[in-house]
């Protein structure tokens, strides 16, 4: 019998997927995953299954949602056990309604696996956290890859005390510039980290005013997340 899951396959370590996760990705005859969906991760899923990959990674061409959508239904209808592997959590960043609600409109069964969102792992990884009793009482989670108003920017930086931005290193120079812009301290820490959960996982810890210089002189790279505020001065 046919089915379709969506998964989040969390920030890349292997042993980090649910149980429920791991189970689906074992019996699954077709499997559409991101480009960020690590080989670790890969490695674990049913050897028989046929691997797709659909997602964008750098200059590499992604496939529309609707046109994933649409392959998910078609594989679903030819009656395999349909796996939509998405890295992090499929609710945070991850385009959920754009490939989901064509799902809805052709009322196709489907299933939700959530996955460890890569600020949760961030922090399990670095045994820290986002909040701080005396520190940080709010969190805010922001996409690079969006564009985001000043007016905006100004809100984000009155009224969050911890601000975690997703794939900020396209737009870092950007990002900072924004940030002062909108009236944020220049000497606010920012943490940086690389490939979060796996064995080559780096992090890189500096000021707002300095961050751009340390990503330049240390080669550092996405994939990453970045964290701006003073918890980030407990580690």
């Amino acid at each position: 019998m046919a089915s379709l899951s969506v998964i989040g396959a969390g920030p890349g370590h292997p042993d980090w997927l649910t149980v429920r996760a791991l189970s689906l990705l074992q019996q699954a005859q077709v499997i559409v995953y991101d480009a960020l969906v690590s080989h670790e991760i890969l490695h674990r899923c049913n050897p028989q299954a046929s691997l797709i990959q659909v997602g964008k990674r750098s200059s590499q061409r992604g496939y529309p949602p609707t046109e994933i959508a649409q392959f998910l239904i078609q594989s679903y209808r030819q009656g395999f056990h349909t796996v939509r592997l998405k890295g992090g959590d499929i609710s945070i960043f991850a385009r959920f309604y754009e490939e989901i609600l064509p799902l809805y409109e052709q009322s196709i069964p489907f299933e939700i696996v959530p996955g460890i969102t890569t600020a949760s792992g961030v922090c399990a990884s670095l045994a820290c956290a986002l909040t701080h009793r005396a520190l940080a009482s709010s969190v805010t989670l922001i996409s690079a890859t969006e564009a985001i108003s000043p007016f905006r920017w100004s809100k984000l930086v009155s009224t969050s005390d911890t601000l975690v931005v997703y794939m900020p290193l396209s737009n870092l120079p950007s990002i900072i510039e924004a940030y002062l812009q909108a009236g944020g301290n220049p000497e606010t820490p920012i943490l940086l980290v690389q490939w979060c959960s796996m064995d080559k996982q780096a992090s890189l810890l500096a000021t707002i005013a300095t961050i751009t210089y340390q990503v330049q002189i240390h080669h550092f790279g996405p994939p990453s997340l970045a964290i701006i505020g003073e918890v980030v001065c407990l580690l």
